[in-house]
C-alpha cells in the first residue's frame, strides 16, 4: 500500500511540473486567432 501511495505522490508531482512547463493557453491559441484574422481580412478584401 505504501508503494501505491508513493506512486500517487510522484504522479501528483509530475502533473504539477507538467502544468508549470505547459505553455499558457493564450499563447497556444494566438496562431489560431492570427490565422482567423488573416482569413477575415482576405474575405473582406475579396468581397469589396
Amino acid at each position: 500500500m505504501r508503494s501505491k501511495l508513493s506512486t500517487v505522490a510522484s504522479n501528483d508531482a509530475y502533473e504539477q511540473k507538467a502544468v508549470i512547463q505547459r505553455p499558457p493557453l493564450i499563447d497556444s491559441q494566438r496562431p489560431i486567432a492570427v490565422a482567423r484574422n488573416e482569413l477575415l481580412n482576405c474575405v473582406a478584401n475579396h468581397s469589396s
